[in-house]
């Protein structure tokens, strides 16, 4: 415990102080106000890390939704910048990981083509290149979930093609895919 010369005293978690050897504080010694602003800073920066980690263990989230979620917890950009910094560094946040977790929980659920897919992942955050290189990696082919989607909306549309055509092009096929597999369908 820390006291500045004025204020009440506060409590370094002592993980700080091993990670910043140059800061020598003693219990109960009194503090400059500059060294307590810096404790002060250093004390939020491992707060927000540690609401970052209580986040990522109920579910991966892209950075940008972490960076969301710490705002909306009032930390400051430099706090959730470090935060954000120290979990990927440790590998705890990892938009390639959430963009493979992502596509796989989708695709359980519904079939989706590429196109939709990839809007979703980029409105998370997720950069281009990094959500091609998941979907090449965890997608079926495209015209197997195209089958499965078809199938759903023969339940859904029966004989509709145009009601299905325009379902199927707003789960992100291609048109041409949809056409060609109608045309292809058993009579």
């Amino acid at each position: 415990m820390v006291s500045p010369h004025e204020g009440p005293p506060f409590i370094v978690p002592k993980y700080i102080l091993l990670e910043h050897p140059e800061l020598s504080v003693e219990d109960d010694q009194e503090i400059e106000s500059s060294l307590f602003e810096l404790l002060l800073h250093l004390n939020r920066c491992a707060l927000c890390r540690q609401k970052g980690l209580d986040l990522l263990v109920m579910r991966e989230h892209s950075s940008l939704e972490l960076k969301q979620k710490l705002y909306k917890r009032k930390f400051t950009s430099d706090e959730i910048n470090d935060a954000l910094s120290y979990l990927k560094r440790k590998d705890y946040l990892s938009d390639e990981r959430f963009a493979e977790i992502f596509i796989r929980s989708r695709l359980r659920r519904k079939s989706e083509g590429k196109s939709v897919m990839m809007q979703r992942l980029m409105q998370k955050g997720v950069n281009r290149r990094t959500a091609e290189i998941a979907w090449d990696e965890e997608a079926p082919d495209e015209s197997l979930l195209l089958d499965r989607a078809f199938e759903a909306t023969e339940r859904k549309f029966g004989t509709k093609d145009e009601k299905r055509i325009a379902y199927l092009v707003r789960s992100g096929f291609r048109y041409g895919q949809i056409v060609q597999k109608i045309k292809n369908r058993e009579p």
